[in-house]
């Protein structure tokens, strides 16, 4: 008896980018690129904001699915900002000593 071929399956759909590159500007973040964990204090206030914002956009394109990659994209955007504004717009140099850390001094 001969047998009829499976119909083919679709291929499964792609996920969906949380962290959309500003149009114009390239991204030098990669999916597979190490993540570390560092302990920063924000103001409440934009945390509420930031928590409602990735709650209520989560499902649509252009929106994020954690606060991770909020934050992710908005301090690449930032850094790229630094970067044009402050050292004509090439990422600066690699930091070759270790970073201050503790209250600042003067303040």
């Amino acid at each position: 008896m001969p047998t009829t071929p499976e119909p083919a399956q679709e291929a499964p759909p792609q996920p969906r980018r949380n962290e959309p590159a500003p149009e114009g500007e390239a991204r030098n973040l990669s999916a597979t690129s190490p993540k570390i964990s560092r302990s920063f204090k924000f103001d409440e206030e934009q945390i509420l904001r930031a928590e409602t914002a990735v709650l209520r956009t989560s499902a649509f394109d252009g929106g994020y699915r954690s606060m991770a990659a909020l934050m992710n994209s908005a301090l690449a955007r930032e850094l790229e900002r630094l970067a044009r504004e402050f050292n004509d717009g090439e990422p600066f140099p690699p930091n070759t000593g270790e970073y201050r850390t503790g209250r600042p001094i003067g303040r």
